[in-house]
């Protein structure tokens, strides 16, 4: 069947459905205090000095908070870049907080900006936790950051796990939940079956696999040091999920054009759970992962 038209959304948490289902979408957000610790002690234990430190992607700025938090506590001069190009992220209480510190710069505009002052200087410390595959020209971008800095130098690359692979995919996944697995192989084959491409990634880096930037950091002389992983569970019912598909809040869906789409790929799945007697109230635990890697060069 022919594919059907569509529109790529370059940014799509510029859209204020797609940011209404972001904490249901990320879940493992909410570990990022805990992340924000784990990280400040990698760094702190691998440079000297005053941090300069990029984040790229900077989402709801709860992993920037926990990190600064624990900079000031450690007595740690700092300065951190975050990159944001979502007027509607910023506005997350916890961004607007961080916007008070003036040790916090906030760049609204996409990764990288050649006119950006502050992109210019060299930075010791660079964040891309489901981040780097939004970027088109994403080994160019790095290769010049890395050309910048002639010290030292930290990455720190993080990627979705668990079951956002099966919400990706329609496949693998954590979950033991036979429902939810055929709910997600069944969405997937019915994109496939109405000829929708999904949505576009530069090159061989998608949210689920960050392979290819870690052989590219690893041919500038950069190696790993440490790794962590966090999971968090979160109760959803189906009737969430296909709110989840009707408004695009899926990385799957989010080239595939007007709502119209969406509502017949929701109504779809609607009418899949009816016919296997799947109550729309019926929970399923969601155990959205991150994974997260410190690579290092001296």
């Amino acid at each position: 069947m022919k594919a059907k038209p569509h529109t790529p959304v370059l940014n799509p948490y510029q859209i204020p459905r797609v940011v209404r289902h972001y904490l249901e979408t990320h879940p493992w957000v909410s570990a990022y205090e805990e992340a924000g610790r784990w990280l400040s002690q990698q760094l702190l234990a691998l440079l000297t000095g005053r941090l300069r430190v990029l984040e790229i992607g900077s989402g709801g700025g709860e992993l920037a908070w926990s990190l600064t938090q624990e900079l000031v506590g450690a007595s740690r001069d700092y300065e951190i870049c975050l990159v944001e190009p979502s007027r509607l992220m910023r506005g997350a209480a916890t961004h607007v907080a961080l916007e008070q510190d003036p040790r916090v710069i906030v760049c609204p505009h996409p990764f990288p900006q050649a006119e950006c002052p502050h992109e210019q200087s060299p930075f010791q410390c660079v964040i891309a936790i489901v981040s780097l595959h939004h970027i088109a020209k994403w080994r160019a971008a790095t290769s010049t950051l890395l050309g910048d800095c002639d010290g030292p130098m930290a990455f720190v690359l993080g990627q979705a796990a668990g079951d956002a692979v099966l919400v990706s995919t329609g496949q693998g996944g954590s979950t033991a939940d036979e429902a939810a697995k055929q709910f997600w192989a069944e969405y997937h084959h019915f994109l496939g079956i109405r000829g929708f491409s999904g949505n576009e990634r530069p090159d061989d880096l998608t949210p689920l696999d960050y392979s290819p930037a870690q052989l590219a950091l690893r041919k500038f002389g950069f190696k790993t040091t440490a790794r962590h992983e966090w999971e968090v569970a979160k109760p959803l019912t189906f009737e969430k999920l296909l709110s989840w598909i009707e408004h695009g809040a899926l990385t799957s869906l989010l080239a595939l054009g007007d709502h119209a789409n969406r509502g017949e790929m929701a109504e779809h799945m609607r009418n899949w759970l009816r016919k296997r007697s799947v109550p729309l109230h019926k929970e399923w635990i969601f155990h959205g992962g991150v994974q997260m890697q410190v690579m290092f060069r001296t």
